[in-house]
């Protein structure tokens, strides 16, 4: 489907946004000095694919920038804050956000946000929708999170560059780079709610994450780690509860998933694009 790129400038705001060109006459409103002129209330149609982007964007709010919040069930905002902080506010109460952190709008939260005491923010920012959303952010610990304080904030920070770049190169097949884009965002908010992993672990499972287009073997996360088999097992045993091949599996299938409903591609072709051994065995 494609997006297109907008512009906001207003007395406190500066915003560049990227939106789903299907959806740019809804999601924009044309009111320059609206604090409202991103509104997700009323979006005309039910998306049927798994997970979509609607729009992203980044931002500088100097003192006195807000925004009040009307958002469609089924639609989620996560939004990062850069630098400087931010007020949620809700009934009359407030939730500071400070950077580093994740910050997520749904429906019913919060009515509005606003630059905290520090007197202005950057942010960058993706909203999704998709019939898959809700089941991922419950599956991953994040539906009912407010804020996320992040672990390591600037790697996730680096995905929503990447998500800007992609929408702004606009490619032919856009919708799917996004949404896997945005999926493999979600899988490192879900992590950063673990216990911190061994850096072995960390390495071994980004290493996976690289690697879902092809077959893998475990000697070649063993030999990429510089460890023996019999000490991985372990290590994933103990700290990630499953077999490195069970979850690289895992992983793979939930990619594969994602790939077949964004794609026009049959199962076949969708098994040949991502090694898949078996084809029978992908979703229908």
């Amino acid at each position: 489907m494609g997006y297109k790129s907008l512009l906001h400038k207003d007395a406190a705001k500066h915003e560049r946004i990227w939106l789903r060109i299907d959806h740019a006459h809804e999601l924009f409103v044309q009111n320059s000095g609206d604090a409202s002129y991103i509104d997700v209330s009323h979006l005309s149609r039910t998306f049927a694919q798994p997970l979509i982007v609607l729009f992203a964007g980044h931002g500088r709010w100097f003192a006195g920038g807000q925004m009040t919040r009307q958002t469609q069930t089924g639609v989620v905002g996560i939004e990062y804050l850069c630098s400087g902080d931010l007020m949620l506010m809700k009934s009359g109460a407030e939730l500071p956000v400070q950077a580093g952190s994740v910050y997520f709008i749904r429906r019913g939260f919060p009515d509005a946000d606003r630059a905290g005491a520090a007197g202005g923010l950057t942010k960058r920012y993706v909203w999704l929708t998709g019939v898959i959303l809700e089941n991922l952010l419950r599956s991953l610990h994040l539906w009912h999170l407010h804020v996320l304080p992040l672990p390591r904030p600037r790697e996730f920070e680096a995905l929503l560059r990447r998500m800007t770049a992609l929408l702004d190169a606009n490619p032919p097949d856009v919708d799917l780079q996004a949404s896997v884009l945005a999926y493999q965002m979600l899988l490192l908010l879900g992590q950063s709610l673990k216990p911190s992993l061994p850096p072995l672990i960390e390495e071994a499972l980004a290493f996976m994450q690289k690697n879902l287009h092809r077959p893998l073997r475990i000697e070649e996360i063993c030999d990429q780690l510089g460890v023996n088999e019999t000490h991985l097992r372990r290590l994933f045993s103990r700290h990630m509860d499953i077999s490195p091949m069970a979850y690289f599996s895992q992983q793979k299938f939930n990619w594969s998933a994602n790939l077949l409903s964004t794609s026009s591609l049959s199962i076949k072709p969708t098994a040949n694009e991502i090694d898949y051994d078996a084809p029978l065995y992908l979703p229908r």
